[in-house]
């Protein structure tokens, strides 16, 4: 009987932990989550609905530097990195980035910068605070403005950024795995 109940055991933990394998961003699944790059270049991300935290080493930085192209703004406020994304998942992406930022949500940066964002097949729709120490508020105004913003410049499903002049604040969307948020 006790070697039947630990079979049973052991096999219950391998088939909880086989869907849960991640191996890197690309890997992750859909859902909100906040994140933050590390000194030893891994980045830390958390699902805020499940609390479920994971870690990864970028296997090549190069990919985290994106390419951009050289249509941006004057002052260089809005980037285009010249790769297009999952359309479906850059809308549902946004949907829910706005769902969160409502009339106004406040969000800060400790010891280094700080993002949050949604992951939807993908394609990873997020707002930073790319310096540390500092807050920032962002509503869906904020977030149409800066959309608006990327899409005069680069294709409307084209990765990219827009950062507010003179602020550490920024919204982005990419390819879930791209380093972002690197102060």
């Amino acid at each position: 009987m006790q070697l039947s109940l630990l079979s049973i055991v052991a096999l219950l933990g391998l088939a909880t932990a086989a869907p849960g394998a991640v191996k890197s961003m690309k890997d992750l699944p859909d859902g909100p989550y906040k994140g933050s790059n590390n000194e030893d270049g891994t980045t830390t991300v958390t699902n805020i609905e499940t609390g479920e935290t994971f870690s990864f080493k970028h296997e090549d930085d190069s990919s985290a530097n994106e390419k951009r192209s050289d249509v941006a703004l004057d002052k260089r406020e809005s980037y285009c990195w010249g790769y297009e994304l999952d359309h479906t998942g850059t809308d549902e992406a946004v949907v829910q980035l706005k769902n969160w930022a409502g009339t106004g949500h406040d969000w800060s940066s400790g010891n280094k910068p700080d993002y949050f964002g949604y992951n939807v097949r993908g394609v990873y729709v997020y707002y930073c605070i790319n310096a540390k120490h500092s807050s920032g508020n962002i509503d869906v105004a904020d977030i149409n403005y800066a959309l608006g913003q990327m899409d005069a410049r680069c294709a409307r499903y084209e990765a990219g950024y827009f950062q507010w002049p003179g602020s550490p604040e920024l919204v982005g969307k990419c390819r879930s795995g791209t380093k972002v948020c690197r102060g």
